[in-house]
C-alpha cells in the first residue's frame, strides 16, 4: 500500500538573523547527547560567527562508533532517500519542482556535524557525478543535489559541517573551513543584453519577476502557498538609509515629450558598490567612514563626463516598439538665476566612479568584472584597508558570507524585474517546506535575499527561486572562525 505524504511548512529564521533559530529534539540517549554538546556549545546562537566558531575537527572519541553506526545505517536506506525526492520535492509542480535524482548507489559516506541540532548525521556520496545528501540522525534529508561529483570532501582529513539555515555544506583542513561549491569556477561573463518579459506583479512585490519584493510573507504565501511569519536576518536597521540611483546620477536622461519622463545613469554596479562599502564601514570590516560628502555642484563642470552629457544633442531610441525622443542634462536642480543649486553627493561614491570611467564607464553600465579591482582599489589603494576580495557564482557562498554579517555584492543577468542589474545584498531570510513519508522527512530548502536595489531607499528582496538570471557575487574575506 503507498503510504501518503505530507507536507509540512516551517519558517526558519537565519543564523545571522536576531531571532533564534528553530532548535529540533532529537531521539538520542542522553550520554551520546551530553558527549555531543560537550563537543560544540552555543550552536543555536543567532550570530554565524558564534554559531561556527571552535567547530569539532574530528568526531569525539566518546561518540565515535555511534556516529559511524549511524552513517552507516542512514546510508543502508539510500534507495529510500533517492526515491522519496524523487516522489517529493522533485514531483512537486506546483513548488518549483526540481530535477530528479538518477543516483543508484553510494560511492562514500562520512560523519557531518550538523550545527543546529549540535548533532552528526550522513554526508552520502551518491555515484558519479549524481550528487550528494546531507541527512541527520532523526531521518531528516536537509540537502539533496542531484548533480556533482565533490572530491574534495573524500579526502581522509576533511571534516564535515552543514547548516540548513544558511543552506551550506561547509568542510574544514587544517583548521580552516571553507564552503563546498557545487559549481563550476566563477567566470567574468559580459553581461547579455536579454530582455525579459516582465509577468504580473504578487501581492507584496511591487513589479513582476523575481525582485521589488517588500512584504516577502505575503508574498511568499501567494507564490509558494506558505502561510508563516518570521523575524528579520538583516544586520542593518531596517530604517538605515539605503542610497538610490537617482542621488548617484551626475547625469539624467529626459524623454522629449509630453510625458517628460526623467531617468538617471546606468549606474547601479558603482551605486550597489557605495552601498556595500557603506555597510561594511557600518560592519566595521573597514576603518573609513562613507557618509562624508561633497557639493557635486560646485564641480560638476570640470567632470570628464560633462561636455557630453550636460546638455547632449536629441537622439531617438525605439522602446517598445516606439521611436522616442531623449536628451541627457546635468542632474542637479538650477535656481531662479539657472545656477546649480546644492547637491550633496557621497566622497566614496565619486571615488568608485573616478576609478570605473578609467575602466570605461560612461552612462550606461559597467561590466561586473570591473566591480572586484574597484572595491580592491578604493578600499586597499585608496584608504589603506587590506581585505582580500574575491568572487562566486554559487549562492551557499553567499549565503555564508552573509552569515557573518557581511554585505556583498550581487549581479544578475536575465533577471525577469530587473534585467541586467547590480544590486548589494544586506540579509536573507530562509523557509521550508517538508515532506514526510516512509520514515524520512525530505526539506525543501528556499532563500529570499535582502537587497539594496538602488530603485528603493528601503529593503527589498529578491527571489532567486523564481528567476533564471545569471548570478555573481563580490565580497570580502574577513576574519572567520
Amino acid at each position: 500500500m503507498k503510504s501518503k505524504t505530507i507536507r509540512n511548512i516551517v519558517l526558519l529564521s537565519a543564523l545571522c538573523a536576531t531571532v533564534t533559530p528553530l532548535s529540533l529534539a532529537l531521539p538520542q540517549e542522553a550520554a551520546e547527547a551530553r558527549a555531543e554538546n560537550a563537543v560544540r556549545a552555543d550552536v543555536q546562537m543567532s550570530d554565524m560567527a558564534t554559531a561556527l566558531k571552535n567547530l569539532p575537527e574530528t568526531v569525539d572519541a566518546k561518540i565515535k562508533t555511534k556516529v559511524y553506526g549511524r552513517v552507516g545505517a542512514i546510508a543502508q536506506k539510500s534507495d529510500k532517500i533517492i526515491s522519496g525526492y524523487n516522489k517529493t520535492i522533485a514531483a512537486d509542480s506546483a513548488h518549483n519542482a526540481a530535477e530528479k535524482s538518477r543516483a543508484k548507489s553510494v560511492e562514500y559516506t562520512a560523519p557531518v556535524y550538523i550545527a543546529e541540532d549540535k548533532s552528526y548525521g550522513a554526508y552520502i556520496d551518491f555515484d558519479g557525478d549524481n550528487g550528494y545528501a546531507v541527512v541527520s540522525s532523526d531521518n531528516k534529508v536537509h540537502r539533496m543535489e542531484t548533480s556533482g561529483d565533490p572530491e574534495v570532501l573524500r579526502d581522509s582529513g576533511v571534516s564535515l559541517y552543514y547548516s540548513y539555515n544558511i543552506g551550506a555544506l561547509m568542510y574544514k583542513v587544517d583548521g580552516e573551513i571553507a564552503v563546498y561549491e557545487n559549481s563550476s569556477e566563477s567566470e567574468n561573463h559580459e553581461t547579455d543584453d536579454t530582455i525579459v518579459k516582465q509577468p504580473a506583479p504578487y501581492p507584496g512585490q511591487d513589479k513582476g519577476g523575481d525582485g521589488t519584493i517588500e512584504n516577502l510573507d505575503v508574498y511568499v504565501k501567494a507564490r509558494y502557498a506558505f502561510d508563516s511569519k518570521g523575524g528579520s536576518s538583516t544586520f542593518l536597521p531596517r530604517d538605515y538609509p539605503r542610497t538610490i540611483q537617482w542621488q548617484t546620477s551626475y547625469y539624467y536622461e529626459q524623454e522629449q515629450s509630453d510625458e517628460h519622463n526623467d531617468f538617471g545613469e546606468g549606474n547601479c554596479s558603482l551605486n550597489a558598490m557605495y552601498n556595500v562599502l557603506d555597510c561594511w564601514s557600518y560592519r566595521g570590516i573597514i576603518k573609513f567612514s562613507c557618509k562624508e560628502t561633497f557639493d557635486l555642484s560646485k564641480t560638476i563642470e570640470k567632470d570628464v563626463l560633462y561636455k557630453y552629457y550636460s546638455n547632449s544633442k536629441v537622439y531617438t531610441q525605439e522602446v517598445d516598439g516606439v521611436v522616442r525622443k531623449y536628451r541627457w542634462k546635468v542632474n542637479i536642480e538650477p535656481d531662479d538665476n539657472n545656477i546649480f543649486k546644492e547637491k550633496q553627493v557621497p566622497i566614496v561614491y565619486n571615488e568608485i566612479r573616478n576609478y570605473a570611467i578609467g575602466k570605461g564607464y560612461t552612462v550606461d553600465g559597467y561590466n561586473k568584472s570591473n566591480v572586484q579591482p574597484t572595491l580592491k582599489y578604493v578600499a586597499n589603494t585608496l584608504h589603506g584597508e587590506k581585505l582580500t576580495i574575491k568572487t562566486s557564482t554559487n549562492e551557499d557562498m553567499l549565503r555564508y558570507n552573509l552569515g557573518y554579517k557581511t554585505a556583498c555584492y550581487m549581479s544578475m543577468a536575465g533577471s525577469s524585474t530587473y534585467e541586467n542589474h547590480g544590486v548589494a545584498v544586506t540579509g536573507y531570510h530562509s523557509y521550508a517546506y517538508e515532506y514526510i513519508d516512509d520514515g524520512f522527512t525530505w526539506c525543501d530548502y528556499r532563500y529570499f535575499y535582502e537587497i539594496s536595489d538602488g530603485w528603493s531607499s528601503k529593503p527589498r528582496y529578491f527571489d532567486p527561486n523564481a528567476s533564471n538570471a545569471e548570478l555573481f557575487f563580490v565580497y570580502p574575506e574577513v576574519a572567520r572562525c
